[in-house]
């Protein structure tokens, strides 16, 4: 029992010794900053994405591929285009 004692805190203590070495080197602020960095890219490529699959011209283009009708070509075909113009 005492050597399992004794084991868990050489571990406690080698684990508190890497722990002060990363943060004295100032190792894990700079690959934080990294990551910071890299994320924020990404994210600015995921809003480009998202901002060009979702612009008009994008949609109109969908639309006419799946088959809908435009409004104007219901309405010049339709005798209720009166009634929607009010």
């Amino acid at each position: 029992m005492k050597k399992l004692i004794l084991l868990t805190i050489l571990v406690i203590i080698a684990q508190l010794l890497l722990m002060s070495q990363t943060v004295t080197y100032g190792d894990s602020d700079h690959t934080l900053d990294q990551e910071i960095i890299g994320l924020k890219n990404s994210n600015q490529k995921l809003e480009l994405e998202i901002a060009s699959s979702v612009s008009c011209t994008s949609l109109s283009k969908e639309v006419g591929e799946n088959g809908f009708v435009k409004l104007a070509e219901i309405q010049s075909n339709n005798d209720l285009s009166i009634a929607l113009r009010r």
